[in-house]
């Protein structure tokens, strides 16, 4: 962990920015009544409106800014579950059937292949590590050690210096995420969901205990329940409602470089960076690090957060900017009767690193000779929310009946949250879900602060 500028008078990075995903042209209102209000319109607030529709329920999504405009549409794009450990690997093993499902009622315009995936390997330790995990969770699968001729084949036609072997899961997945959300959207709407944009929800309302209305810049919507899919807004909305969400945020830089020829295939990670090759030739290309911003939350989540910094290293640098004045000044609650901080920023962004996508796109072209006949077209930043472990926060609140969480994917969103809008679904309707929703429960996190204070 290191600090990568301390200027806490500069503009911080994170901004109302223009969307990249493609438009989804839609045009709805909100209804009177419904029975679940989604917030959020990314992946896992649109998964959970589809699951919701297949168990019978109104349901309407409410997004303050259009669907997949923030982490969906800015990721990297991959669908894989190799290397993931327990709680997520349950949830992105059963997200590949679903998306096969999506693909199957979408087609192609949702862009999702089975490319695969390869990770590469420096060490004999990162070997074992990777075979075992193949033992335990797809010895019958596509997934094995690459070597020598394979792997230079699957990387374009050469190995890199220092890369002995590659982990690879032949049936991974990826996606073109500029395409994804505007489809999902078209696909939810046509099973009946409601799907509305420019709509922020600013509070709840209640009744007897429990959820009655959402009240949103539209006016009101009566509703039983509500699952809160904010990424990284969903924090923020929490702490009006009384519920302490642990989540940090982080920036990333990612670009687009032009058509490559014989580049490597899928998508897949070096040391220097990760790529997914996509169906015109050009290439998503992103460093395998990220930033994150110093603010208040910091200071409150600093002891939940300590284990998670230090497993990875420099990986993370932490960054000072006028962005942690401005976490310290921000009101906790707002008015519901005016517009609010999601009304204020409809797209929240950052202008990322396009000198360092320059540097990144060089770096690639010295391990893998292919990106040196191409360029960085554009080049973007997101924001991420991310966990103390990393895993995500699904399910009913036990401290706000009728309130479901479903966000803190941690940059793995694509990847699992098919599988947790379908287990959001589940437990809304009463059916068994479909994977053990325990891990993913906000009560592990108490549940651990318990056990560090009785010293276990």
């Amino acid at each position: 962990m290191k600090f990568r500028r301390i200027n806490p008078f500069r503009q911080g990075r994170d901004r109302d920015a223009r969307s990249l995903a493609m438009p989804f042209t839609g045009e709805a209102r909100i209804p009177d009544r419904t029975d679940v209000v989604v917030i959020g319109g990314g992946i896992g607030g649109l998964t959970t409106a589809l699951h919701l529709r297949e168990v019978g329920l109104r349901v309407t999504l409410c997004e303050k800014g259009v669907v997949g405009g923030e982490q969906t549409s800015r990721s990297m794009g991959w669908v894989t579950s190799l290397g993931d450990g327990p709680g997520r690997v349950d949830l992105s093993l059963a997200s590949a059937a679903l998306w096969d499902g999506y693909a199957r009622d979408c087609g192609p315009a949702l862009t999702f292949r089975r490319d695969g995936v390869l990770l590469a390997c420096q060490t004999e330790a990162e070997v074992e590590r990777f075979q075992a995990w193949i033992d335990r969770h797809d010895a019958a699968g596509g997934s094995s050690i690459l070597r020598g001729a394979a792997l230079a084949q699957r990387l374009g036609g050469t190995v890199p210096q220092g890369t002995i072997a590659g982990a690879c899961q032949a049936e991974a997945g990826l996606v073109d995420p500029a395409a994804i959300a505007a489809v999902l959207a078209g696909l939810a709407t046509a099973r009946g969901a409601i799907v509305v944009q420019n709509c922020a929800v600013r509070g709840i309302e209640r009744s007897a205990g429990r959820i009655s209305a959402v009240l949103t810049e539209q006016g009101p919507i009566k509703a039983a329940a509500v699952v809160l899919a904010g990424g990284v807004w969903s924090r923020r909305f929490a702490r009006s409602l009384g519920i302490d969400l642990p989540l940090l945020t982080a920036r990333s830089t990612l670009a687009r470089t032009g058509p490559v020829s014989n580049g490597p295939a899928g998508c897949g990670a070096l040391p220097v960076a990760g790529w997914n090759a996509l169906t015109d030739g050009s290439y998503l290309v992103g460093r395998n690090d990220a930033t994150a911003p110093l603010t208040a939350d910091s200071f409150r989540l600093f002891r939940q957060f300590l284990p998670a910094l230090r497993e990875m290293g420099d990986s993370v640098a932490l960054t000072i900017d006028r962005d942690l004045i401005a976490s310290f000044l921000a009101r906790r609650r707002s008015p519901l009767d005016r517009p609010g901080p999601f009304e204020a920023v409809r797209l929240l962004a950052n202008t990322g690193d396009p000198q360092g996508a320059e540097t990144l796109c060089r770096d690639l072209a010295q391990a893998i000779p292919a990106f040196a006949s191409t360029h960085i077209v554009c080049a973007w930043g997101g924001v991420i929310d991310v966990t103390p472990d990393r895993v995500p926060i699904l399910g009913e609140t036990s401290s706000a009946p009728g309130i479901y969480l479903c966000t803190g994917f941690s940059a793995h969103g694509l990847a699992m949250a098919p599988a947790a809008g379908r287990l959001i679904a589940d437990q809304i309707a009463g059916r068994v879900p479909l994977v053990d929703p325990s891990p993913f429960s906000m009560e592990r996190f108490a549940n651990r602060a318990q056990r560090t204070h009785n010293g276990m």
